[in-house]
């Protein structure tokens, strides 16, 4: 099969960058409704990737990633407008490895698209593990969880 170049417009989903405040905090409420992101989800939740070039398809994943990570956070707000993060174990079991999200077409958890997508799929050398990534996240995020 020929790879082609990506079908996609992935270059601007830089405009995550206009949902951070002055502090680089997340605004969870502008996204949660922007139509852009919404959009966004829906073309990766059925993107077939079989047609993308290698660097395009790592690209999208590493988006895939983002844009499902925010989704995710976007939920559980939903349900818990208190929510101050993934504190436990069992709540960090449940966020990254538990929940599932449609991605091109099939149904996987993040830590499914990390582990053996992005990391073991594509080589990819960075060694993001949950609890490293939940404290980036925490650290990201910290003023919108001390203030909610």
């Amino acid at each position: 099969m020929i790879k082609t170049k990506a079908t996609i417009d992935i270059s601007n989903l830089s405009q995550l960058g206009r949902y951070l405040d002055d502090n680089h905090n997340v605004d969870y409420e502008r996204i949660k409704n922007d139509t852009w992101f919404l959009e966004k989800i829906k073309e990766f939740e059925v993107k077939d990737v079989s047609a993308l070039t290698h660097d395009d398809e790592f690209a999208f994943w590493l988006n895939a990633y983002n844009l499902f990570t925010i989704k995710a956070v976007l939920n559980v707000l939903e349900k818990k407008n208190q929510w101050k993060g993934n504190l436990t174990t069992i709540s960090r079991l449940k966020f990254f490895v538990l929940r599932k999200h449609k991605i091109a077409g099939k149904l996987m958890s993040l830590s499914t698209l990390e582990s053996k997508i992005i990391r073991q799929k594509f080589k990819d050398p960075r060694k993001i593990t949950i609890s490293k990534l939940f404290n980036y996240i925490m650290l990201f995020h910290k003023s919108f969880f001390e203030n909610s």
